[in-house]
């Protein structure tokens, strides 16, 4: 009896411990850090959680606009089918710019779908807008169409007022040039600025034979009709980085043929008033006759009057090869789509006398000294095409 009552007392005094309130102030005290530590994982849960789904709402519109993208390839051809090389490539919807390769070939990968517009410009042609919409991997063609020869002068007076020729250089990347030398021979010399534009101010209607070279790129040479207003775009080929430094400054142009082209550009601002100069697209139109054929149909052939020269008969004519090595040679041999462009001088018109100096002991080994000023020999100069 006295057992059981004194076990009956302990429980009841357990009990009162278990539910008495400084025993649950104990158990909370106990489990107090696992409550902090489970809320902060709690917490750190739903952060991780907010960034996967921030994640995923910026991947998913991402992918589907990588789906929504297919490759675009084309090529740019004159108005004969003829590639054109290293056009100048725009895709507008997409902001970037590639170049036609030397077979006039282009690409652009993950092209946007939906409305496209290319724009294409080339030294020598009309810029092209060619809007057509890209649903699948599309293969496209561009035509280039060449300056017009001929145009009203009046008309465009009156609308350009004084004329210029405005030149952008860039590189084979698609980058301007800046400092880049344009000479615009006969005319003027000057450099590209930071955005690689160089303006030619008042060039003479007819052709303007052009050279532009920096270091470290591959120069260019070319001949253009200029009948109005126009703007072009020149691409300078970057050279390999293993050359040396003196075979660099040959190479970028600045090389020992620099007197090549001070000669030319001394000839073409004391030519006389017969002289002049037939440009590589008058001679594209020509196709593949020789040059006593090709000549006289140009527009400048005719006003230079070519069709009466002894040259293009069967008497060899005193002819400076690039400008730089005499030969004796009929115009005949020489056949229109070969030549970039050909510099004629009757009797008399070389006021510079650079045609006698370079040419004179091949030419006319009998004269002794400079035959003087309005005394010079028939002579030409002709340019062959590089590219």
């Amino acid at each position: 009896m006295v057992r059981a009552q004194a076990f009956a007392g302990a429980h009841v005094q357990r009990a009162f411990l278990y539910d008495s309130p400084q025993l649950n102030a104990i158990r909370y005290a106990a489990h107090k850090p696992m409550v902090s530590t489970l809320r902060r994982l709690s917490a750190i849960r739903c952060k991780l959680a907010l960034r996967f789904v921030s994640a995923a709402l910026v991947l998913v519109p991402a992918l589907m606009l990588a789906q929504d993208t297919r490759t675009l390839r084309g090529r740019v051809v004159d108005d004969r089918g003829n590639p054109v090389p290293h056009a100048e490539v725009e895709l507008r919807s997409a902001a970037r710019r590639v170049l036609a390769s030397d077979a006039g070939l282009f690409s652009f990968l993950e092209a946007p779908l939906g409305e496209t517009e290319l724009r294409v410009r080339r030294l020598g042609y009309a810029p092209a807008v060619h809007r057509f919409f890209l649903g699948r991997d599309t293969l496209v063609t561009v035509t280039l169409t060449a300056l017009p020869r001929v145009l009203d002068s009046v008309r465009i007076q009156a609308r350009t007022g004084r004329m210029q020729f405005n030149l952008r250089v860039m590189d084979d990347a698609g980058a301007p040039l800046a400092g880049a030398e344009v000479l615009a021979a006969g005319l003027s010399r000057l450099l590209t600025d930071s955005a690689g534009r160089a303006v030619i101010a008042n060039p003479r209607r007819g052709t303007l034979i052009l050279r532009v070279r920096k270091i470290g790129h591959k120069p260019f040479f070319s001949s253009v009709s200029i009948a109005a207003e126009r703007v072009d775009t020149v691409i300078l080929s970057r050279l390999p980085h293993e050359l040396a430094g003196v075979a660099v400054l040959a190479e970028s142009g600045f090389g020992r043929d620099s007197f090549v082209f001070f000669d030319l550009d001394s000839r073409l601002k004391w030519k006389g008033q017969s002289a002049g100069l037939i440009s590589r697209e008058e001679l594209d139109e020509m196709g593949g006759a020789n040059l006593c054929a090709a000549m006289p149909q140009t527009r400048s052939g005719r006003l230079l009057r070519i069709r009466d020269t002894p040259s293009c008969s069967s008497q060899p004519a005193c002819i400076l090869l690039n400008g730089e090595r005499p030969v004796l040679r009929t115009l005949g041999s020489f056949l229109a789509s070969e030549v970039e462009t050909i510099e004629y001088f009757p009797r008399g018109t070389d006021w510079s006398n650079t045609l006698f100096t370079r040419a004179g002991l091949t030419c006319y080994p009998w004269m002794r000294g400079s035959p003087g000023p309005g005394r010079s020999p028939e002579a030409w100069v002709i340019w062959l095409r590089t590219r």
